[in-house]
């Protein structure tokens, strides 16, 4: 493992950009998914009222 990392050189700038998208990726598939599931829970009071 150290020597596939060791001949893998990233410098500072690319790791920070790799773990900005990673971490805007995974906060904006939360938000995603939290508004799915609260349209889903919208509908289905709005069905249930009828």
């Amino acid at each position: 493992m150290t020597s596939i990392l060791h001949r893998a050189h990233f410098d500072r700038l690319t790791i920070a950009r790799i773990n900005n998208a990673l971490m805007l990726a995974l906060f904006g598939g939360g938000l995603f998914a939290c508004m799915i599931g609260a349209s889903v829970y919208d509908v289905g009071r709005l069905f249930s009222a009828w």
